[in-house]
């Protein structure tokens, strides 16, 4: 596996040693929307010791190789498991923590009114715009986008076997039909084939610009959020259910990190 080197960008950093995530969000590094930043620059800007950064890093890294066996690297695997991950692990784990977070929120909302009301509207209404986003967000990906990724996948793989067909072909006289079939109709079919592609490829690209926008909606959502919460701070006069409050919604923000990451730095950079 890769070393972590000062030249890699935030979002590769995190491919190769996920964990780093952690260290990430703890100095407010945006790994995935920003995630084209190099790791010297990011570093460089926190005041961070680089060298020292990377020598410790890549001992952590060479200990998780050796004790991880399960550890899956989501860039070696094909779109579609990637996909299938994504929606039963991210969607599923996003949709539970705001059906989880939804009733607890209002509950705080109606107890300590009194207590800050400006900030606990403010996190209110942020919330209720997040999760509006986010189930609009899911909904577009497993009933528009990810159909027309793995639809896109499925006709290069298509186009692919047909090609092999055609080579497999081997009596000379088989050949030279093959060949006076497909004379006159060739230059038809690569014009057809490049323009399928190209308006399957467009079609895509189309959605997933479209989730790129919402994925910078969300992330500003979430600084908002963790501002305003002092990073899920919880004061002094909180009871248990606002600091049970905050606890959800910092792991749901720690939860859309990976899973933008993986979208944006994986998923997405494949088309």
């Amino acid at each position: 596996m890769k070393n972590i080197n000062r030249d890699l960008s935030l979002g590769e950093c995190v491919v190769i040693y996920p964990p780093i995530a952690n260290k990430f969000n703890k100095m407010q590094l945006d790994y995935y929307c920003g995630g084209d930043k190099n790791l010297r620059d990011a570093l460089n800007e926190k005041g961070i010791d680089i060298d020292k950064f990377i020598e410790d890093v890549n001992v952590e890294l060479e200990e998780f190789e050796f004790d991880n066996i399960m550890y899956i690297n989501w860039k070696k695997k094909s779109s579609g498991e990637l996909i299938n991950h994504i929606v039963n692990t991210h969607h599923v784990k996003t949709l539970e923590l705001l059906r989880e977070i939804d009733p607890l929120l209002l509950k705080v909302f109606r107890v300590h009114y009194n207590h800050s009301p400006q900030s606990l509207k403010r996190i209110y209404r942020l919330f209720q715009s997040l999760k509006c986003r986010l189930e609009e967000h899911i909904i577009k990906e497993e009933v528009v986008l990810f159909p027309k990724m793995l639809e896109f996948n499925d006709n290069l793989v298509d186009d692919e076997n047909k090609l092999s067909q055609r080579d497999n072909i081997n009596n000379k006289e088989g050949k030279a039909k093959l060949r006076e079939e497909m004379k006159d109709l060739m230059f038809e079919h690569k014009i057809k084939d490049e323009l399928k592609v190209f308006k399957e490829e467009h079609k895509v690209r189309s959605e997933m610009k479209d989730r790129k926008h919402e994925h910078d909606t969300i992330k500003y959502i979430l600084k908002e959020l963790a501002e305003i919460t002092g990073n899920y701070t919880a004061p002094k006069w909180a009871c248990d259910s606002l600091k049970l409050l905050y606890v959800k919604m910092q792991e749901l923000e720690k939860e859309l990190f990976i899973y933008m990451h993986e979208e944006s730095n994986i998923l997405f950079k494949r088309y």
